[in-house]
């Protein structure tokens, strides 16, 4: 059994044949996935009752929770009046926000483009306290052999 091997920071990881064949070091995480959906999936057809009276009692409270979940704004009514009043006051900040963000980039960018000029030279002069001793390398490798190999 064949393993495509690839390096992560954490360490090595090894794949099985489905990896290795279609070339796709992933695989087996999609894979796991699956199967993980899968099992999730089974869970939860095993916990929905079998007998016909239990699974009409289970569809009638479904029923309900949604159409009372649908129904909310009629018995708040001023909940959901006071909640559409925040919710528009917060899309029109949102707009204002993002109104601002691009008026500053786009003024930024006009700015940056029409100023190179007064931008000042830079200075290459020594500043600091390193030497030219300091900034040269210590090592330069071996030199080539002339000769060949």
């Amino acid at each position: 059994m064949s393993a495509a091997c690839y390096f992560k920071r954490s360490g090595t990881r090894c794949d099985t044949d489905a990896a290795a064949h279609t070339g796709n070091a992933n695989a087996s995480v999609s894979d796991m996935g699956i199967l993980r959906l899968g099992a999730v999936v089974a869970v939860g057809v095993a916990l929905l009752p079998a007998e016909r009276d239990k699974q009409d009692h289970l569809y009638e409270r479904a029923a309900a929770a949604a159409k009372w979940t649908v129904t909310y704004c009629d018995r708040n009514a001023a909940t959901c009046t006071q909640a559409a009043s925040a919710w528009a006051q917060f899309v029109a900040k949102a707009e204002f926000g993002a109104k601002l963000a691009y008026d500053v980039m786009r003024d930024d960018e006009t700015a940056t483009a029409g100023s190179s000029g007064d931008v000042a030279p830079v200075s290459f002069e020594r500043s600091g306290t390193l030497t030219q001793r300091d900034m040269r390398p210590a090592w330069r490798g071996k030199s080539a052999n002339k000769n060949g190999i």
